[in-house]
């Protein structure tokens, strides 16, 4: 934790493991018009998670482990 960094009014999100938006409010503090970027395939599932997505100018999604080529276990359904 020595190099955190909090931004309270981020205008942009980037989201490595998609499965925190289950558990965080990943928008928080975020202003109208935001952009938020996540790493996954499923783009559907995670939209119908985000509580205050109307807040949002756009969502990009990048399947950036299967561009990398890592493998990791995946427990959400």
């Amino acid at each position: 934790m020595k190099y955190l960094y909090t931004n309270s009014h981020p205008d942009v999100v980037v989201i490595v493991e998609p499965t925190i938006v289950k558990g965080i409010n990943v928008l928080k503090g975020m202003p109208e018009g935001g952009l938020l970027i996540i790493n996954t395939n499923r783009r559907s599932i995670i939209c119908l998670n985000l509580s205050e997505r109307d807040l949002l100018g756009a969502i990009a999604t990048v399947d950036a482990d299967g561009i990398s080529g890592v493998r990791r276990l995946n427990f959400s359904v």
